[in-house]
């Protein structure tokens, strides 16, 4: 796709606590210094930063508060997972460094129209995992469409609401747009046919569910084998019962209640180096054929410029 061509993987540094100014008066050196997005930073001399509890809980939650259900605004229909991710583009949007985007399979939209944003909306968790809140993507979009790179792989930039920014720049309350719920994205690759999976303890997906209400997205390992073929095959556990699923049919026949397609795949690895410990590395898919089996659209260079 010619307007996605180079749109790339977000790299940005680690968020620090930010040096006071040795030329600055001890007077500005000291209090508060700034107030940001993403926490709370107080400079008193020394690099001092201050975690809330708003910031524990996403912690606690931090797979489960970054996913979205997309669903159409009339009615209850239900299309699928998603997720916001941050991406730097290079080209597309010229004006910014770091662009949100939702991340989600270009399967989930009726007939494969998602020209108009205004028929969607998304769902999500506040903090605790308990209530749900619901925004009409139109409010939130940067663009009147989604953008396809590849086969399988559906995103959009957004931007957050005036009064969640303001509400998640205070610290008050954490909003799905947030950049603490925001996973940063990473690309995934196959050398040699083997995953490349160094320091990571697991690939997980996080599913989002409807049953009346929203469900609080439930989490699965994604486990790659190959058959007699050397072919890669993927299966998803439930990690509540440890049940195995390698077909979109047998996930509807064991949780009709959820949403798999277009859930982000986290990569989640031990702090050995200075890496982020959770990032995404791909949205959850399935085969178009009739077996529908599962097929993960990684993020690579190749299927985010088509």
């Amino acid at each position: 796709m010619a307007a996605f061509e180079d749109f790339k993987i977000e790299k940005g540094p680690t968020d620090k606590a930010k040096e006071p100014d040795p030329g600055g008066s001890d007077q500005q050196n000291l209090g508060f210094k700034k107030l940001k997005n993403r926490k709370t930073d107080l400079t008193v001399g020394l690099n001092l930063e201050v975690e809330t509890k708003e910031d524990r809980k996403i912690e606690q939650h931090r797979g489960q508060l970054g996913v979205v259900l997309l669903r159409k605004k009339e009615g209850f229909q239900c299309l699928g997972s998603g997720s916001v991710a941050k991406m730097v583009p290079s080209k597309h949007f010229k004006s910014e460094k770091v662009v949100k985007c939702l991340l989600t399979s270009s399967d989930i939209f009726p007939d494969e129209d998602s020209s108009n944003i205004d028929d969607y909306v998304i769902n999500y968790w506040d903090s605790n995992l308990k209530s749900v809140g619901k925004l009409e993507l139109s409010s939130v979009a940067n663009s009147r469409d989604f953008f396809r790179p590849t086969s399988g792989l559906a995103l959009i930039p957004v931007l957050p609401a005036k009064v969640a920014f303001v509400l998640s720049y205070c610290n008050f309350k954490s909003h799905v747009l947030d950049d603490r719920r925001t996973f940063h994205t990473e690309y995934y690759w196959n050398e040699g046919g083997k995953s490349e999976t160094r320091n990571a303890v697991t690939l997980r997906c996080f599913i989002a569910g409807f049953d009346a209400d929203p469900l609080v997205p439930k989490p699965f390992t994604l486990i790659s084998t190959k058959d007699e073929q050397g072919q890669l095959r993927y299966k998803l556990q439930d990690d509540n019962d440890r049940s195995i699923f390698e077909t979109y049919g047998e996930i509807m026949a064991e949780r009709p209640h959820l949403y798999p397609r277009g859930a982000p795949i986290l990569k989640f690895r031990k702090l050995e180096r200075k890496e982020r410990a959770v990032t995404c590395v791909g949205v959850l898919n399935f085969s178009n054929d009739n077996k529908k089996e599962i097929c993960p659209v990684f993020l690579t260079q190749e299927t985010l410029t088509g």
